[in-house]
């Protein structure tokens, strides 16, 4: 507990300045003053960052690690949206980059994924929604929509497919890809998001292209005349279905 101090101080010179800016009067402060302080709130953040980062990794588990940066960086972006503040918005998505960093080039490879590293890659989904849905800083920026959704579902992808592959099935790795592009294509027509519904195309195709390449000549002679028939059967029912329905389909993707 004695390591979190200087952090709770700093939080709390944060808090007033926050409040002292807020509070100002640009006619009775001279706008010097005010570019001052603003300056001292941003090195005190910056500070504020280090000790954060620093007690995440000296005194938390690794396995916790990347959950608690992409929820502090959730709680930082909730305030951005509410104050329309810059400064927290950056820092937040420092602490987000972190997280996915965290997850892809350590928890990932894991040997036992356990659901914390699937939190920390659903995070990137929620801010993107809170920000579509309440407005922000970046509500209108098309890139960093698809820069939040194509990271977390790209991660979720990674560890299912490193977690999957593990077990040495490959075609339970197909499989797991067919059934997270139904997942994304599901999430993609609630919340009416079509980069979710594209991510989720791609994800299927993969699945597919991979069945043809590489499951099916595993298989029997047998197998492999049955896989194809069905491959067949479903190539053919999503022409007709595109042909049938071809200007709702355009519009949903």
């Amino acid at each position: 507990l004695l390591a979190l101090v200087p952090l709770v101080l700093l939080l709390c010179n944060i808090v007033v300045a926050d409040l002292f800016l807020r509070s100002a009067d640009p006619e009775s402060r001279s706008q010097k003053t005010l570019d001052v302080v603003a300056t001292v709130v941003c090195l005190l953040r910056i500070l504020a960052l280090y000790f954060f980062a620093d007690f995440v990794f000296r005194h938390l588990p690794e396995i916790w690690q990347a959950p608690i940066f992409s929820l502090a960086a959730l709680i930082l972006h909730t305030l951005a949206i509410r104050q329309k503040n810059i400064q927290r918005f950056t820092f937040g998505l420092i602490l987000l980059g972190a997280s996915a960093a965290l997850v892809l080039f350590r928890d990932a490879w894991d040997s036992n994924p356990t659901w914390q590293i699937y939190l920390t890659a659903l995070v990137p989904l929620v801010v993107q929604q809170l920000t579509r849905r309440k407005g922000g800083l970046a509500a209108e920026h098309l890139i960093y929509h698809v820069a939040l959704s194509t990271s977390s579902v790209g991660l979720i992808w990674l560890v299912l497919s490193l977690e999957i592959d593990a077990i040495g099935q490959g075609f339970y790795l197909t499989a797991s890809w067919t059934l997270l592009g139904a997942l994304v294509f599901a999430a993609g027509w609630f919340l009416r998001e079509r980069i979710y519904r594209l991510m989720s195309l791609a994800l299927i195709t993969s699945a597919l292209i991979r069945l043809l390449a590489v499951e099916v000549w595993t298989l029997g002679s047998i197998g492999r005349i049955i896989t194809f028939i069905l491959i067949g059967v479903v190539l053919l029912a999503l022409g007709f279905v595109y042909t049938r329905y071809q200007d709702k389909l355009r519009r949903i993707f």
